[in-house]
């Protein structure tokens, strides 16, 4: 092979690798961005699950207490009530201690 062939086939060479590299290296940046695009809302869902979690354990923890209520009422023999109905005594009939 003459010099001009083989300074034709290393530029072609040096060219394709070129290619292929920089091929490479896109393909790498944009599954990167999609990686952290994917971590990025992971993160957000998983900021909004912690928020749910607490809401429950509240939730649950008040719950609790009223069950705990209602035992202790039942113990204690209370009974429920339904309607309040409250007696209006008229002024006229108080009487007064002077």
């Amino acid at each position: 092979m003459n010099q001009k062939k083989k300074t034709k086939l290393l530029s072609t060479l040096l060219v394709s690798l070129i290619v292929l590299l920089s091929g490479i290296y896109v393909f790498q940046v944009i599954e990167s961005g999609e990686k952290k695009y994917l971590i990025g809302s992971k993160q957000k869902e998983l900021i909004l699950i912690e928020k749910e979690n607490s809401n429950l354990k509240l939730a649950m923890s008040k719950n609790a207490k009223l069950t705990d209520i209602n035992t202790k009422v039942k113990e204690l023999g209370y009974a429920k009530t339904g309607k309040f109905e409250f007696i209006v005594i008229p002024s006229s009939s108080v009487a007064i201690n002077n």
